[in-house]
């Protein structure tokens, strides 16, 4: 089954990563749930390398987008791009002119490059107002994804927006349950299975 893995990584995955990089690319919209030091992170470079599903985002922790940026180039032929001030603005054409081909962005910095603006303010999904720049991204990553498991907080509604959409949605945890199975209800709602699967 593994043998059928055609990549171009600059690494060869072990074989169970390989199995998980194919189970990806088979469902789209999956949680990889792995231990720590298993290589989510591999694997979900692997689906979206594998399948040319850029350009793509990675919403992560603010301690992680380095790291992040390093994984792809070092697994990848691509480059990654962080965003901060510097690129603003300008992230939307360095992505469109392939000058780039990931974007990094931490939970807390959704609203300030993606969010034009909600309506009111406690708010929902259809009360906020999206950046058209979102429609570039044809995979999502979200890296500690059990961070988005409060479908009221401003940070899971953004990143359920963000998602809307887009083929390819891959979210990341190692711990998916925190507390209660209720926990992965809005992940499940953010990979666009909750309806679909769960009914």
């Amino acid at each position: 089954m593994t043998a059928t893995l055609k990549h171009n990584l600059r690494v060869d995955p072990y074989e169970y990563q390989k199995e998980g990089i194919l189970y990806g690319l088979r469902r789209r919209r999956i949680l990889i749930g792995d231990e720590p030091g298993l290589g989510k992170t591999l694997q979900s470079i692997g689906i979206v390398d594998t399948a040319r599903a850029y350009p793509c985002l990675v919403i992560c922790p603010s301690s992680l987008k380095i790291n992040w940026q390093r994984e792809f180039e070092k697994f990848t032929d691509k480059k990654a791009l962080v965003l901060g001030n510097a690129t603003s603005t300008s992230w939307p054409y360095l992505l469109t002119m392939g000058l780039f081909h990931v974007a990094i962005v931490n939970y807390e910095s959704l609203r300030k490059y993606f969010v034009c603006a909600p309506k009111r303010a406690p708010f929902r999904l259809r009360d906020v107002v999206f950046n058209s720049d979102i429609n570039i991204f044809r995979s999502v990553i979200i890296d500690e994804s059990h961070r988005v498991k409060d479908p009221t907080a401003q940070q899971a509604i953004f990143t359920r927006g963000i998602v809307e959409g887009k083929e390819w949605r891959i979210l990341l945890s190692g711990t998916p349950v925190v507390n209660h199975a209720q926990d992965l209800v809005s992940q499940l709602a953010i990979m666009g299975r909750l309806l679909s699967d769960f009914g």
